[in-house]
């Protein structure tokens, strides 16, 4: 039975790697069309090049037997049959001398210019009718030279064909387009298609040999903290606008349910151990990290709890995108760490106050940045320090969102401020490697919390990735 379950489980991570793979495919589908079609266009120049379009003219001619003594005796059968045979032997005759190289100097010095273009022949159901084609790089030169053929015909008739006499059945007929577009077009299209092929193959090589977490399952496997859930995609609902917040009617139920579960789970820790400060952080770009802590504080602040959201993230600041208040008067966090810098304590005192923003539709209070102010960390520490021991003493809960770990320092100073933190790992993002190193400068495992499995694909197809960014 323990055998059958461990393979059930390899099949389903089989499958979600599988669909990994497809939508890191899927993904770059922009740059895969834009390198195909390029290559379309380089082929089809080059075959302009080496294979030139060919323009034909076609003509049809009769050999007929002029032999006087052969009419006198037409009507005996033996010499009915003789005479149909030597302008069936005249027609083989003349194919080989159409596609000779005699003839295409006969026509260069009918013309008096080179001879460019081909000439083939075929005799028409075995009888004395004969079509030749003359193929040449310009509508115009391939009509001038299967005209030429016609002279040079009428010139050698009685040198090569005793007894004979050449009759234009069809005068030569020019084509418009050219004879060899057809298989141009396919080796265009086949070039591009191997390069397409080339270029998916290549992105799923690289997807298979990154080393990411790519199900729920692989988490307590790869990651060396404690899987506290997963997090859905926070697709909105079919034909809904706007709505990214677990408030909004529009946004996926099963995110907003995801979010306000993990808010519990955290909450209820944190406050079994006296703490207070939570630092939400993430290894790398688009993990999905700001949308996450404004989730979990939201939620908490739903639970009743004074909770206070702050935009540590003085590197790309986005929290008052994600909340919708780009409009709003309170001051900045940076603003108010580069006065503080001056002011006294009573001062500082009064512009936190004027920092607190209340998140329409919620209990949450935010502190925003609008800003990127990228030495605040380095400079203002300790004035960071000082306002959250100030926030500590009048909430229930303090949520950062810092900048991401692998870039900066600034989140590893956070996280020595801060009472715990949790990362967030979204579905087959960061390396793994960079996801350790993350671990380790937020105080590994012991000083974690634990780890949000972010953008999961609860239903085993892979990770929901296709133009869905979390807007880092």
């Amino acid at each position: 039975m323990s055998e059958n379950k461990k393979q059930l489980s390899s099949n389903k991570d089989q499958m979600i790697n599988l669909g990994s793979v497809f939508m890191d495919v899927a993904k770059e589908w922009l740059m895969i069309l834009l390198l195909t079609a390029s290559a379309a266009i380089v082929a089809h120049v080059g075959m302009g090049r080496l294979r030139p379009p060919m323009y034909a003219s076609t003509a049809s001619i009769a050999v007929n037997n002029d032999n006087p003594a052969a009419d006198l005796n037409n009507s005996a059968g033996a010499d009915c049959y003789n005479n149909m045979t030597h302008e069936s032997k005249s027609a083989l005759l003349l194919v080989d001398t159409l596609q000779s190289g005699e003839m295409k100097a006969a026509v260069a010095q009918e013309m008096g210019t080179p001879f460019s273009g081909s000439i083939s022949a075929q005799v028409i159901k075995d009888g004395n009718m004969v079509r030749f084609t003359v193929k040449s790089r310009s509508v115009r030169t391939s009509y001038l030279e299967a005209k030429a053929v016609l002279r040079c015909c009428d010139k050698l008739s009685d040198a090569l064909f005793g007894g004979t006499e050449i009759t234009v059945l069809r005068a030569p007929r020019a084509q418009d387009s050219p004879v060899n577009a057809g298989s141009n077009r396919k080796y265009v299209i086949a070039f591009a298609g191997l390069v397409f092929l080339g270029l998916c193959g290549l992105i799923a090589l690289r997807s298979c040999l990154r080393e990411t977490v790519r199900s729920i399952a692989e988490v307590d496997r790869k990651v060396d903290a404690k899987l506290l859930g997963a997090v859905a995609h926070k697709d909105k609902l079919i034909g809904a606008k706007g709505g990214s917040l677990i408030t909004d009617p529009a946004v996926n139920p099963q995110y907003a349910q995801d979010l306000r579960r993990l808010a519990a789970r955290i909450s209820n820790e944190m406050s079994r151990k006296g703490q207070k400060i939570l630092l939400v952080a993430g290894a790398g770009k688009d993990e999905g990290r700001s949308t996450v802590a404004a989730g979990l504080a939201m939620a908490m602040a739903e639970f009743g709890k004074q909770t206070v959201l702050i935009d540590t993230d003085f590197r790309h600041p986005s929290l008052h995108k994600i909340l919708n208040l780009q409009d709003s008067k309170s001051m900045d966090l940076g603003n108010w760490l580069e006065k503080g810098s001056k002011a006294g304590d009573a001062e500082l005192a009064s512009m936190a106050q004027a920092m607190l923003c209340p998140v329409p539709d919620s209990e949450l209070v935010a502190i925003l940045n609008r800003k990127a102010a990228p030495q605040a960390m380095e400079k203002h520490s300790d004035l960071i320090r000082k306002l959250l021991g100030r926030l500590e003493d009048e909430a229930d809960f303090i949520i950062l969102d810092s900048a991401c770990v692998d870039s900066y320092s600034d989140a590893e100073e956070l996280a020595n401020m801060a009472d715990t933190s949790v990362i967030v790992v979204r579905q087959h993002h960061s390396e793994m490697r960079n996801i350790d190193e993350a671990i380790t400068a937020l105080g590994g495992r012991e000083r974690m919390i634990g780890c949000i499995f972010n953008d999961a694909d609860k239903n085993g197809l892979g990770a929901n990735t296709v133009g869905k960014a979390y807007g880092y």
